[in-house]
């Protein structure tokens, strides 16, 4: 369920109704990661349409942790979408990590050539010239939508843990 979240106090409290109240101050810093990297949503498919207005493609997302699920924010074009991510409404995350490439003409191509790994051609930029990772992709399905986001592949890692640590672990797979 898509929740407009411009007026502040209405959609705190149907949220907190849904997935329980923000992750207090001691739950924060018991948790590695609170809130997650910037997203882009590639597709959205709702099965029940409101009347209200929809967020676009390519808007920007985030995620924040709740007691009871996930709460996924939404920008489109200075509008504020929200969409509740408990642990009914969520049927499967799916994690998919962007491929790798290593052009073999290049000084990275020559360095995997004679032994060093891909991580410590990542390490440092200034090597990379020849390596490509494409963008990682996360695909959540609920019971009443369906979306499609991506982000940088270097969030892909950290992303992975966000959701390893959330309340939703028993729904997330990862494809790596």
């Amino acid at each position: 369920m898509i929740i407009n979240l411009e007026n502040e106090n209405k959609s705190k409290q149907k949220v907190e109704s849904l997935i329980g109240k923000q992750l207090g101050l001691a739950q924060k810093f018991k948790n590695k990661k609170y809130g997650s990297n910037l997203y882009n949503l590639k597709k959205l498919n709702i099965v029940e349409k409101t009347s209200g207005v929809e967020p676009t493609e390519n808007s920007r997302c985030n995620f924040e942790k709740f007691e009871n699920g996930i709460l996924l924010r939404i920008n489109d074009k200075q509008k504020l979408f929200g969409l509740v991510l408990s642990k009914e409404s969520v049927n499967e995350i799916i994690i998919k990590k962007g491929s790798e490439e290593i052009v073999q003409i290049s000084l990275a191509g020559f360095l995997n050539w004679i032994g060093i790994e891909k991580e410590t051609i990542k390490k440092y930029r200034f090597l990379i010239g020849g390596f490509y990772i494409e963008r990682f992709r996360l695909e959540i399905i609920t019971k009443s939508c369906s979306l499609s986001l991506d982000s940088s592949s270097g969030n892909y890692n950290i992303e992975k843990e966000y959701f390893i640590d959330s309340v939703l672990k028993a729904k997330l797979k990862i494809e790596e």
